[in-house]
């Protein structure tokens, strides 16, 4: 005699689902404000690494706001002061490069070996070129909207610089009173690990800046300031950074010769 069929039901609690939809709308979240959340990470990491220096100008009887702003002009001013000696050069090395662009890129993938060319888009020479084409125009839309973020993060970090208290205040208002002291702690530790990370890699970027710099004057690279510069600028971002600021100067190699573009990713 055949036993019966049993029936499984599945069943899904409500608050399993709802918990569901939560964590999805988490996720669209984050990947809708990806840009903000990293800019604020940003602003709150350099304003307190700068928060010692503005604390120094307090001490010598400058008022918060003031010693906050003195302390961003400083910054605008190295900078700029940066791009006042370097620009003549950095705009010409920029320009030699967009307007020998098309024979670099003949020049690198003809010296691309097969595998090389196969594993960034097949052998037709046509296609090659309409990719790295596609690849330079998004890397420069992406440099604009760079430029348009750091200029946010610059002015809320016066803004957090300016509001140190305040904004410290309001977020200790959220714990209850008995973990206060533990939380006030917290930030002092804090503070002390984001300075000592936030100094360090400004010491690795201008390092890297000087490396690179030196080695591809030393082998004859083009725009080696320029390649200078993006390797400081990268090297802020783990990894990545490293990676997207060796891929312009071992190109650029290729346009010397194949060994200096060997010894360039050494």
């Amino acid at each position: 005699m055949p036993s019966p069929q049993r029936r499984v039901a599945v069943v899904v609690p409500w608050p399993t689902i709802l918990k569901i939809l939560a964590a999805l709308v988490l996720v669209w979240l984050w990947f809708k404000l990806v840009e903000v959340v990293l800019v604020l990470i940003v602003a709150v990491l350099l304003a307190v690494t700068l928060d010692p220096v503005v604390s120094w100008f307090e001490r010598r009887g400058l008022p918060r706001w003031g010693a906050s702003l003195a302390v961003g002009l400083v910054l605008v001013g190295l900078v700029g002061g940066f791009l006042w000696l370097t620009w003549a050069s950095l705009s010409s090395q920029a320009s030699y490069v967009t307007e020998h662009f098309g024979k670099f890129e003949s020049e690198t993938l003809s010296r691309l070996p097969q595998w090389a060319r196969a594993s960034i888009g097949g052998d037709d020479m046509d296609q090659l070129r309409g990719r790295v084409g596609e690849y330079a125009l998004a890397f420069a839309r992406s440099v604009g909207s760079a430029v348009v973020v750091t200029l946010l993060g610059f002015i809320l970090t016066i803004y957090l610089l300016i509001e140190r208290d305040e904004t410290r205040e309001w977020l200790v208002a959220f714990v209850p009173v008995a973990h206060r002291p533990r939380l006030e702690k917290t930030f002092v530790e804090c503070e002390r690990v984001i300075f000592a990370y936030v100094a360090g890699n400004v010491i690795t970027s201008l390092f890297a800046t000087a490396v690179v710099g030196v080695s591809m004057v030393l082998l004859g690279v083009p725009a080696a300031l320029l390649l200078a510069v993006m390797a400081g600028v990268c090297d802020f971002v783990p990894v990545l950074g490293f990676i997207a600021s060796s891929i312009p100067a071992i190109l650029l190699g290729f346009t010397v010769s194949t060994n200096t573009a060997l010894t360039v990713a050494l």
